[in-house]
């Protein structure tokens, strides 16, 4: 795969996505939260969602850039052991900077399966 200057293609399965914050959340329990099926888009998607939530990506390319905005959100494709589904679910920054921004006190943590 060619990668083109300042665009990302993030292929979710392999690697799954945590934002973890230091400090342990006080709400209700965890919750799954389905793209596109409930949210059209992964920021909708995440500005719903609360700190332990699980965000989960159907395969398929999203043209957008996602910003976690200090929610510690677990963001997942479906089956992050499958690498047809892996190579099937594209996040694609659409060359307008980086693709996820951790810019609000998260920790990033790459877990790779």
């Amino acid at each position: 795969m060619t990668v083109k200057k300042n665009m990302w293609f993030l292929r979710f399965g392999i690697v799954t996505v945590a934002a973890v914050l230091l400090v342990i959340p006080t709400h209700a329990p965890a919750v799954e939260i389905h793209v596109p099926s409930e949210f059209a888009t992964i920021q909708d998607a995440m500005d719903a969602s609360q700190d332990g939530d699980i965000i989960v990506v159907q395969p398929g390319t999203y043209a957008e850039n996602i910003d976690y905005k200090g929610k510690a959100v677990i963001l997942t494709s479906t089956n992050p052991l499958d690498p047809t589904v892996v190579t099937a679910t594209i996040l694609d920054g659409n060359m307008n900077g980086s693709v996820i921004t951790f810019n609000s006190g998260e920790l990033a943590i790459f877990k790779k399966k």
